[in-house]
């Protein structure tokens, strides 16, 4: 006898507005009940070997640079904004060593517009290196 948390999952309908749709009965109502591969040749997609071979070619194209491969931009553009703030309201925190409290909020102030400041040329820096190694 099968209690009711061992029966089998019910299934969801899922309205795909297509003649050769996969049937209501065979998509279990689980989350994420298949593998990438699975889920390609489920709903008539092509097969797994050729999705991978699209996305291989358009993830890790040939000749991508370090300056233009989106995630590398993304990565080396965050950091570089996190340090200089960092390091501006660092160098503010330290320009007024004996700071009043009343003091606090203009210190702090300051080290937003300059690292703002700083972030907006430093992102047109980065911009002229896309540009210069070009988008591919």
């Amino acid at each position: 006898m099968l209690h009711s948390c061992q029966s089998n999952p019910p299934t969801r309908r899922i309205n795909l507005f297509l003649d050769d749709a996969v049937p209501v009965h065979s998509i279990p109502a689980t989350p994420f009940p298949h593998t990438t591969t699975s889920t390609v040749e489920l709903y008539k997609l092509g097969t797994a070997q050729r999705y991978w071979e699209l996305v291989h070619e358009n993830v890790f194209s040939d000749g991508a640079h370090w300056q233009s491969y989106p995630p590398y931009v993304l990565y080396y553009r965050s950091s570089a904004f996190m340090a200089i703030i960092m390091a501006v309201a660092e160098t503010c925190g330290r320009f007024f060593p004996y700071l009043q409290p009343r003091g606090v909020a203009g210190v702090i102030t300051s080290a937003v517009v300059i690292s703002g400041l700083l972030i907006i040329l430093s992102d047109w820096g980065f911009s002229q290196v896309l540009l210069k190694y070009g988008l591919e």
